[in-house]
């Protein structure tokens, strides 16, 4: 009984290997004189024991233990040298909680980011709160560089076949999943120009002017006939050129109550100016040649000549227009639009020199926001808009590419998300922007490189060794991993530091804002992010295979362990148990719950539901019993309680049979009880 349970206690090794019949060619080494049964099964010959199979796996010691310690700390800090993930974080942290506390509605209870839920949510945030959240809310230690990009995608429509309902919805859309902002593919874009904006002067690479930009036609008035009047000034001012700009003055903020805004003015010899709102289909485009010369594309209000003490002006405007050359929100097409964003300093020089009030940049932003929206920017058929931008925080030295997305489904509901992207370059990066993977190492990298040498040296030996065997133990299994992915985080190292476009152009940069800023910092971005994935991956791995070296020095470890290797089959089969019931309740809860609860709109809303549920977070079925006191109350109570059982009780059965096994095991097998302490006559 003995020698059997000897023989089946060694097969549980990485290795195995037979005694043979021949004694010259039996392993001494592995024979000593600790362990009273070997000596007793083998004898001098040991010629009758050649079913036995020993153990030859390989055994770690302190030695090998602490050489590994040191492995494993230079690893990490190769990565944590290089990840700087706590000041991106903060930085992160700070404006997204500058984005959720704007407000775009203050009264009678203020409504910010997580009360967009409509089209018109999303106008009064775009116009209210999104100015405020770039200044000065985020300037506050993060300031905007560069452009803020706007890229609005259309859904194609075709015409209702329902015609009882023309009348109501004369088209719908083509796809009724909307257009994802991610994609690339134009199937179901609407290509098509539409609406009419203004352009306005401090949107120009050069800020020549805080107001709008002006065309004029002398001996002209605005045609008046199908037009809004929005109204008339009479003006006592000392010069015409005066009295023209308090007419544009007046133009540029002066809306009606359904947010029409002023198209074009007449401005009379009795210095009277006439102010008219003019829809897109009384705008010419192209424009004629104008004595004004205004950009042959821009639109052109639609005038009457002859009119000899009569000027007629209309800002510069132009249409939305569809961009197919990757203009838009990484690469993706769209209708794409920007808007310059300049300091507080810099509105207020411009203003002292024209003599005029200084603007605020939130005003600025608005101004030009809510423009668009009056030229019908936002529509039935707008199935997403994508606003980013890029913010630099000078105390952290990181750059954030904010992105905020607002998807529109067929339902008309918006769903709104952000995305902040952080990343940290110092001073030194961008001294040393073209640095190489080996340029940049110090000390400790050469040690970490030079240990993962001669890791891969000994596992090269120890496969060798052992042949195909060697891949039947799991601890070998996870050193390939680990060393691969050790491997991974050095190529994708010597990527990013290949890819540092970023940190070119801001070394190149004679002043800020420059151009392309988010296309570079996205290629940056995406490769540090590469590194830290397969950073993290690695790492995991390393401390996964440092127990192996712990369980060979510390017994009682081995005893989890085992306990873990016993468990994995009937834990295999509580998840397989525990999926087909969560499966149910998903479908259960989508079924009955689905048209009325939004947290069940669709199976996989209702999934993430159960999820919380099955981690005892009841709260998130509160709309739940609100709506279906009965019925919700059934599901949750049934759902808490099935899954108690499963999850809890089984699960701690399965870990306290399967210690209990590994402990017998450990504790009765001869080959380690003198590792335990036990004395060979206890064990006997």
């Amino acid at each position: 009984r003995t020698a059997h349970r000897l023989g089946h206690r060694a097969r549980r090794g990485s290795g195995m290997s037979s005694i043979v019949n021949d004694p010259d060619e039996i392993n001494w080494d592995r024979v000593t004189r600790d362990d009273i049964y070997r000596q007793r099964v083998f004898g001098h010959r040991a010629g009758k024991s050649s079913f036995l199979e020993i153990d030859d796996r390989r055994k770690l010691g302190w030695g090998s233990l602490l050489l590994y310690s040191v492995f494993l700390f230079t690893a990490i800090n190769y990565v944590w040298s290089r990840a700087a993930v706590r000041p991106a974080s903060v930085v992160s942290l700070t404006i997204g909680d500058a984005l959720r506390a704007a407000t775009y509605d203050p009264e009678p209870t203020p409504r910010r980011w997580e009360h967009i839920k409509q089209g018109d949510d999303l106008q009064y945030w775009l116009s209210y709160a999104l100015p405020s959240f770039i200044a000065p809310n985020v300037q506050g230690f993060n300031f905007p560089i560069g452009d803020v990009r706007f890229t609005l995608r259309r859904a194609s429509v075709v015409p209702n076949e329902d015609k009882r309902f023309n009348a109501l919805a004369p088209t719908v859309w083509k796809d009724k999943m909307g257009v994802d902002p991610e994609s690339r593919d134009t199937t179901f874009d609407d290509k098509e120009s539409f609406g009419a904006y203004r352009i306005w002067a401090a949107n120009t690479p050069n800020l020549v002017a805080a107001g709008l930009g002006w065309c004029s036609l002398r001996r002209t008035a605005c045609e008046i006939s199908g037009v809004n009047k929005l109204a008339e000034l009479e003006l006592d001012a000392p010069s015409r050129e005066s009295a023209v700009r308090r007419c544009q003055r007046e133009c540029e903020s002066m809306r009606s109550g359904d947010g029409k805004t002023c198209r074009c003015f007449t401005l009379s010899q009795g210095a009277k100016c006439e102010f008219f709102y003019m829809s897109d289909l009384q705008l010419e485009s192209p424009a004629p040649e104008v004595d004004s010369g205004c950009p042959a594309d821009s639109l052109k209000p639609k005038t009457v000549s002859g009119k000899r003490y009569s000027e007629a002006f209309w800002p510069l405007m132009k249409k939305f227009s569809y961009q197919e050359e990757g203009l838009g929100w990484r690469g993706t097409p769209g209708h794409v639009q920007t808007l310059k964003f300049w300091s507080q300093d810099e509105l207020e020089r411009f203003a002292n020199k024209t003599g005029d009030m200084p603007t605020t940049q939130a005003k600025m932003l608005q101004f030009q926001i809510e423009d668009w929206i009056a030229g019908r920017w936002l529509s039935q058929g707008t199935a997403s808009v994508v606003v980013d931008f890029l913010t630099h925080n000078p105390n952290y030295q990181v750059y954030t590419w904010c992105q905020l997305f607002f998807e529109k489904e067929a339902s008309g509901s918006v769903m709104p998300s952000y995305k902040f992207s952080s990343l940290q370059v110092t001073h030194e990066d961008i001294k040393a922007r073209n640095s190489d993977l080996f340029s940049e190492m110090d000390g400790s990298d050469i040690i970490y490189i030079v240990l993962l040498i001669v890791i891969v040296v000994l596992e090269c030996v120890e496969s060798y060794r052992l042949g195909l065997a060697y891949l039947f133990s799991a601890w070998n299994v996870i050193a390939v991993a680990s060393i691969i992915m050790q491997i991974t985080v050095l190529g994708t190292r010597a990527a990013y530091l290949s890819n540092t476009s970023f940190t070119r152009k801001l070394a190149e940069a004679n002043e800020v804002p420059f151009s392309n800023g988010p296309e570079a910092f996205q290629e940056q971005y995406e490769a540090q992010t590469k590194f830290l994935e397969a950073s993290a991956i690695s790492i995991f791995f390393l401390w996964v295979k440092s127990l192996h070296y712990m369980a060979d020095v510390f017994p009682r470890i081995s005893v989890l362990i085992d306990t873990l290797y016993i468990a994995i089959t009937p834990i295999l089969y509580l998840v397989f148990v525990v999926l087909v019931a969560f499966c149910g309740f998903t479908t259960w809860g989508f079924l009955m719950f689905g048209k009325s609860v939004a947290d069940f709109r669709n199976l996989g809303y209702a999934a993430a539901v159960c999820t919380e549920l099955l981690f005892g977070e009841a709260d998130i079925a509160e709309d739940l019993l609100v709506r279906f006191p009965f019925g919700g109350g059934v599901f949750v109570i049934v759902h808490l309680l099935l899954f108690f059982f499963i999850v809890k009780s089984v699960s701690k059965a399965i870990v306290l049979t399967s210690y209990a096994d590994a402990w017998y095991t450990i504790y009765t097998d001869p080959w380690v009880t003198a590792d335990l302490g036990k004395k060979n006559e206890e064990a006997t």
